[in-house]
């Protein structure tokens, strides 16, 4: 990739094309991961916490202790991308969780 400069309201600065994509799409990316990607994986992450959580002594604390952190878990999913710089990095960590809690779900279902 070279880097030739771009067009940009300042006639000083230089912008290489990457620098011109992550401007554009920083938006973009920052909703995506604050919404619908916020909302899918911390329901994936109340689907398999039972998995994950001891029964407890009445054998329901791995039922309902997800539904309770549920909120929580969705709070900081959303906070994260809003208040984080690294957009790109944060996305590597959704998905990550993703993967692991599909991975969890599905290998419960079939052993």
């Amino acid at each position: 990739m070279t880097d030739f400069p771009l067009k940009t309201t300042d006639p000083t600065e230089a912008v290489t094309p990457v620098r011109a994509f992550s401007d554009r799409h920083a938006r973009g990316l920052r909703w995506f991961l604050a919404g619908p990607a916020a909302l899918v994986l911390s329901i994936l992450l109340m689907a398999s916490l039972p998995l994950a959580l001891p029964a407890g002594r009445g054998g329901v604390n791995h039922l309902v202790l997800p539904v309770i952190f549920f909120p929580l878990m969705w709070a900081v999913l959303i906070i994260l991308p809003v208040a984080s710089a690294q957009l790109a990095r944060l996305a590597r960590i959704y998905l990550l969780m993703l993967t692991f809690c599909v991975l969890a779900i599905v290998t419960n279902i079939i052993f």
